[in-house]
């Protein structure tokens, strides 16, 4: 087709992307309409005083496509990023890339042979192109891109209980973006919106992802790190995508599965309880099962010989009365039916705990040094933890203060008279790392 003009793609410097595939002048007797989105055209005119064209191709008449290169590069400052290769588009037959960097709005009039000018009006409208002997190149501003336009230029995203599903507008269907947006969604710390998933902002690879132990690669290995990520990004291009839509639409689905949790049977019959007063008493899930496993190794009927009772060996005449009184504000204690009952075993453990961390250890300022006397007041007894630290209790708390928390663990793991409690902080630590693994506990 004779001066046939192809952009494969258009990306601005402020990480708006607008790619326009296979936009054909044909023999440039008609006006043809490029569109700019008003998103771009907000983050251009906010932000960044230059934008790009990448990779434009010429078939048939390179003179034509040369010589407009040619002027948008004569006015050109400086380059949108280091890599020129952003994008890869299928080649095109007898075809050159050429990149070019263009400003945000142009107005010269150049020498386009046979005295050809051009122009391209601001961003967010349209420009029209038309040919008569290539006269007046880029003129007429239109309207801006309606909503519905700008929308079929992203991808949208669909979550499954079973797999997440990302669908890409063909326009949008490169290696480079298909992998940077896969990876963005693996990586990202957050739950990502499908407007971010075409960002060029860092991913945060130093916290952990939001899809950690979620998504796991096809030899089950979750993915924490950029290497994992776009390792296992190759493998869902390869085996879990599909082209799917008809003559008008294409799109192409990338299915990611989502790992199915397989929780041990006690975590599975007690997590709803665990669950419910946990938000309630605002204390972690991972702390109360970790709690629950060492104490009675998930035993309802459990008693110790200080008469410990049930799953969290909840004691009537300290623990029990304290719940009572200052959480359900009513006098005595609970009897040994109450706390055999796995569900309110759960609700005054947690409860109780609750009261160490966020009432008796409010003064706490170090929150790693806080759940630590706490874990050791719930088996040892309040009063015994404080006397390591003070003679009172006021001592005991400004004293803690001052202290990193390895020192707190120090005096806790090793001046504490009891030996149960000494043991018990390490166990109760180590149990509560799996228990948060385990229930994603740390996304």
């Amino acid at each position: 087709m004779k001066n046939q003009i192809r952009i494969a793609s258009i990306i601005l410097a402020s990480g708006g992307l607008l790619a326009v595939t296979a936009l054909a002048f044909a023999q440039m007797q008609e006006p043809v309409q490029i569109q700019v989105s008003t998103a771009v055209q907000a983050s251009l005119q906010a932000n960044v005083p230059t934008g790009a064209i990448r990779a434009i191709h010429h078939e048939a008449a390179p003179h034509t496509t040369l010589a407009l290169a040619n002027t948008l590069l004569a006015q050109t400052t400086q380059p949108l990023i280091d890599n020129p290769q952003v994008m890869d588009e299928p080649s095109v037959k007898n075809s050159t890339p050429l990149i070019a960097d263009v400003p945000t709005s142009i107005d010269a009039s150049a020498n386009i042979e046979n005295d050809y000018s051009s122009k391209l009006t601001r961003p967010g409208e349209l420009i029209s192109a038309q040919s008569t002997d290539m006269v007046n190149l880029f003129t007429t501003p239109i309207t801006p891109m309606s909503a519905d336009q700008e929308l079929s230029l992203q991808p949208v995203i669909i979550w499954y209980d079973h797999e997440i599903i990302i669908e890409y507008p063909q326009a949008l269907v490169t290696p480079q973006i298909l992998k940077r947006s896969i990876a963005r969604l693996l990586l990202s710390p957050d739950k990502l919106a499908a407007e971010e998933l075409l960002s060029l902002k860092p991913i945060k690879s130093q916290q952990v992802p939001a899809l950690y132990l979620k998504v796991r690669d096809q030899n089950g290995k979750a993915i924490r790190y950029p290497a994992d990520a776009y390792a296992y990004v190759d493998y869902l291009i390869k085996h879990q995508a599909e082209e799917v839509g008809d003559d008008q639409e294409r799109f192409t689905l990338v299915h990611i599965p989502i790992t199915k949790r397989h929780l041990p049977n006690p975590v599975q019959a007690y997590q709803h309880w665990v669950q419910a007063y946990s938000e309630r008493f605002k204390v972690s899930q991972d702390i109360v099962f970790a709690i629950m496993e060492v104490e009675s190794a998930f035993n309802p009927k459990a008693v110790s010989k200080s008469e410990a009772l049930g799953l969290m060996q909840v004691q009537a005449h300290t623990a029990g009365k304290d719940v009572y009184e200052l959480v359900d504000r009513k006098q005595g204690m609970p009897g040994r039916a109450e706390l055999f009952d796995p569900q309110n075993n759960i609700r005054m453990g947690v409860a109780y705990f609750g009261l160490l961390n966020h009432d008796y250890l409010k003064s706490v300022s170090n929150p790693k040094s806080k759940e630590m006397l706490a874990i050791s007041s719930y088996n040892g007894g309040f009063s015994t933890v404080l006397k390591l630290f003070g003679k009172n209790a006021e001592e005991a708390l400004a004293h803690i203060n001052r202290l990193h928390p390895q020192q707190v663990y120090r005096i806790l793991r090793y001046d504490h008279p009891s030996d149960e409690t000494r043991n018990y902080l390490d166990k109760v630590m180590h149990a509560k790392s799996r228990y948060t693994a385990m229930l994603d506990l740390n996304v």
